[in-house]
């Protein structure tokens, strides 16, 4: 069978040769990548046009730098700091970074302002990871400005962190077991008033005699065997008085009735000098022996002199009495915790005498066991 072949098949053979001919005078860019990030300055015609064609829109980037397909460093939070400079990598999209990638922090306490509930802390305060100044009480007063740190959880304070007073008696709400006391009142532990009971008692023979207690408002005497009266302050009038019963006044007082009277003991100097005279010596033993028989807490050595030398010679005198005699019973297995040391110079004389005057029981240590 003879096979025709179509003129236009012969057309487009003739033709094709004229094409190609045609081809070779299009020029074909140079490509260039003057970054070296890998990514063309300009586009390559000649890949395949189904292919996204991409160009460096980044092309002065650092070398070494990773880029991505148009040639720009990575920015993998999206922060519009590339990664290369970024030092907070994995900022969260959308926060506000400085120029270095970070998230601001206005207050500069190290929580960042998008997670900050407390902005505007005071520079250097602590605080917690909230940002919030911290309050170790949780009393609502951050510790920088709180003047009672400590406070126990709970109490009601006032803008400073200190527990609420309402009645100004220096014991505060939660502790006072006597709220509303008169301002100005004095008041024990418990903010309740100091009152001071007062009683009459009778001599061992009976003989009753009388006083009376006095305030700034007014005043009670008292006559009667056993009558009392109480005084809540200085700035109101004494109680009504009453009889009260023996054994109840013996037994509010057993502690005062029972106790020993203080022990004192005078020992007397040299002139001029912390030595002991030779008679005063032998007390010694005595005070160490009541020291011991009272079983005392608390033992005053006082010393003096008399009105010879000047006034400043004489402090440091009678000091150096005092402390003498003081060392003496340390030595004699008192102590020290228990002795109190005060000296007065010529300020107290056991006997007036004009100045310039050498009188032997002036020149003296007063020792008063309690």
């Amino acid at each position: 069978m003879k096979k025709t072949i179509p003129a236009s098949f012969i057309f487009i053979a003739f033709f094709f040769p004229f094409v190609l001919l045609s081809c070779a005078h299009i020029s074909t860019p140079v490509l260039f990548d003057s970054d070296k990030d890998g990514v063309f300055d300009n586009y390559d015609n000649r890949n395949d046009f189904t292919i996204p064609q991409y160009y460096d829109k980044c092309s002065e980037t650092k070398t070494g730098v990773k880029v991505d397909n148009i040639g720009c460093p990575q920015d993998a939070d999206k922060d519009d700091v590339p990664d290369y400079l970024d030092k907070c990598p994995g900022t969260p999209m959308g926060v506000k970074v400085d120029n270095i990638g970070c998230p601001l922090d206005a207050d500069k306490d190290d929580v960042p302002d998008y997670l900050d509930k407390c902005p505007g802390t005071p520079m250097g305060v602590k605080v917690d990871n909230v940002g919030c100044p911290l309050d170790a009480d949780k009393d609502a007063v951050p510790d920088y400005l709180d003047k009672c740190p400590g406070t126990p959880i709970g109490v009601k304070v006032d803008n400073i962190g200190c527990p609420l007073d309402t009645d100004k008696d220096g014991v505060p709400d939660y502790l006072d077991k006597c709220p509303g006391t008169p301002i100005g009142v004095k008041v024990d532990q418990d903010g309740c008033a100091r009152t001071a009971l007062i009683v009459l008692m009778p001599e061992p023979d009976g003989k009753v005699g009388q006083i009376e207690i006095s305030t700034s408002v007014g005043s009670q005497r008292l006559d009667e065997p056993w009558e009392s009266t109480e005084v809540v302050s200085p700035d109101l009038i004494p109680g009504r008085p009453k009889v009260m019963d023996e054994k109840e006044v013996r037994g509010i007082f057993k502690d005062a009735l029972g106790a020993q009277p203080p022990a004192v003991f005078i020992m007397n100097f040299k002139p001029g000098s912390a030595e002991l005279i030779n008679e005063s010596l032998p007390l010694i033993p005595e005070i160490s022996e009541a020291i011991k028989s009272q079983k005392s807490k608390h033992v005053s050595v006082i010393g003096h002199t008399d009105t010879v030398a000047s006034i400043g010679y004489n402090r440091r005198l009678s000091r150096l009495r005092a402390k003498s005699v003081a060392d003496l019973l340390v030595s004699k297995g008192v102590d020290r915790a228990i002795i109190e040391i005060e000296f007065y110079g010529e300020e107290k004389l056991l006997i007036k005498t004009p100045d310039s005057t050498a009188e032997p029981r002036n020149r003296r240590v007063e020792i008063i066991v309690r």
